[in-house]
């Protein structure tokens, strides 16, 4: 009902901004480390991504800002849902659950119907877990 809405914008108002910079900032440096070619950044699956999305004539400083974009919009979110009062454990737990319950499972679902193999899932759904725990970790400890 409406009540759950108004809850999401006095949510917001209450963010601490600081820890989601920050929390943005370590995750966007986790995902070039994971990504990286000596850790999962595999060949194979960079060229599989280049080929599905039309070359790879593509402007890394766009896909970099888009990247830093979405990631701190992610835990913008995560820190309205966590609240002021959350604690270390708290941030771990939840932010360990909407990666587990709603991202990696609709990545899952994509590549289902994409017919990726499951290494692609694991490294990228792994990703999201890795990041959501952290980006909870210092979002629920922050005050």
């Amino acid at each position: 009902g409406p009540g759950v809405c108004m809850e999401l914008n006095l949510a917001f108002d209450v963010v601490n901004w600081y820890a989601v910079l920050t929390a943005t900032a370590v995750v966007f440096v986790i995902g070039g480390l994971w990504y990286a070619p000596h850790l999962f950044g595999r060949p194979g699956i960079i060229a599989a991504d280049a080929q599905m999305f039309g070359g790879p004539a593509r402007r890394m400083d766009v896909i970099f800002v888009v990247a830093f974009i979405m990631q701190w919009t992610q835990a913008s979110l995560l820190a309205a849902i966590l609240g002021p009062n959350s604690d270390l454990m708290t941030g771990i737990n939840v932010g360990l659950l909407v990666a587990l319950f709603f991202i990696t499972t609709a990545i899952a679902i994509h590549y289902v119907f994409e017919k990726r193999p499951l290494s692609h899932l694991l490294i990228n759904g792994g990703f999201h877990l890795v990041s959501f725990a952290i980006m909870g970790a210092i979002i629920g400890s922050w005050h």
